[in-house]
């Protein structure tokens, strides 16, 4: 009930989890020696601030943690999006600028997150939250209400770890609770604040609401016919989809459908859709699905959910360039 609650007070958007675990760290002092630890450093007497998008160079880092003496932590929060191009190594230069080299850099991901060599800079520290859970599982804490503070944050942080896909969660995917969770965080990693709350329909979709230009655009997964297009399910399986309703009047509706007809055209050329099945639908009436991308939730068995996020994330990018 209480992860319930942290689940319903804060989320599962990326900043979010930022945010949980700045609080965190303010809140746990054997949390604050956690971290001491893994980056081999002690400070006394200790912090004296912990700010959250914090602005660093030309960017943002996640969190900030500074200590009496000046010394800076700066922890890159990655829930499963990619890093920007250079992004640590600009972190890097500015902390040096800024705090004379008296600093580490921290990258939090899950244990599956995966980053190249040359994204890494020289002296980078990585911590993984299996490795914090893993942490807090072992942890023998005195003070009970820390102690049940960081059962709770566990429990909070435990959807980052999830295990891909099986063949039989996605052939069920409705009868599998642990499924549909793993959807609800994948969806709301996905989702902005200005976006619409995910939408359910038992049977049917579980999505959300993404103004685009001129467009209603709605993300998610599908699981039957019933539905605004009635096609088959691609491999009669869940699928991702990434879809454009008709809400336009008679008056209007002559221009978008042209428009769209123009997108579609260029998505199918695109070489980076080839994989995907891409669909326009000429009007019969409003309220249908016009213009649809989609992939077989089969596609991504035995892959991480940071695969399906990417594709995601992949899809929404170009659709925007081109709307």
């Amino acid at each position: 009930m209480i992860n319930d609650f942290f689940e319903k007070i804060w989320g599962f958007q990326e900043r979010r989890y930022s945010a949980v675990i700045a609080q965190s760290l303010g809140l746990s002092k054997c949390f604050r020696d956690f971290l001491e630890y893994k980056l081999d450093f002690s400070r006394s007497p200790g912090i004296t601030s912990i700010e959250t998008e914090k602005p660093l160079g030309n960017g943002q880092i996640d969190i900030l943690v500074e200590y009496d003496d000046g010394f800076v932590v700066g922890i890159e929060n990655k829930k499963w999006a990619g890093l920007q191009h250079q992004q640590l190594h600009r972190y890097t230069q500015a902390l040096k600028k800024e705090h004379q080299g008296n600093f580490k850099l921290v990258l939090l991901a899950p244990s599956s997150y995966k980053i190249q060599e040359m994204e890494k800079p020289q002296g980078l520290f990585t911590i993984s939250y299996k490795e914090i859970i893993e942490w807090i599982q072992e942890a023998k804490i005195e003070n009970e209400i820390e102690a049940a503070y960081l059962q709770f944050l566990m429990s909070y942080i435990e959807v980052l770890e999830m295990k891909p896909f099986d063949a039989k969660e996605v052939t069920s995917l409705l009868y599998y609770s642990t499924c549909l969770q793993k959807l609800e965080v994948t969806l709301e990693g996905l989702r902005k604040e200005s976006d619409g709350r995910i939408e359910n329909s038992a049977g049917n979709y579980k999505l959300f609401l993404r103004p685009m230009k001129d467009f209603q655009v709605y993300i998610g997964v599908r699981f039957g016919r019933k539905w605004y297009f009635n096609a088959d399910l691609l491999n009669d399986l869940p699928e991702c989809v990434v879809y454009i309703k008709d809400i336009w009047s008679d008056r209007e509706q002559q221009d978008y459908n042209k428009r769209l007809e123009c997108v579609y055209l260029k998505l199918k050329a695109d070489s980076k859709f080839e994989d995907e099945r891409i669909d326009f639908y000429p009007r019969k009436k409003s309220i249908e699905c016009r213009l649809v991308i989609r992939r077989s939730l089969q596609d991504f068995e035995s892959k991480n959910i940071s695969d399906i996020v990417s594709w995601f994330t992949r899809v929404i990018e170009e659709l925007e360039a081109i709307l």
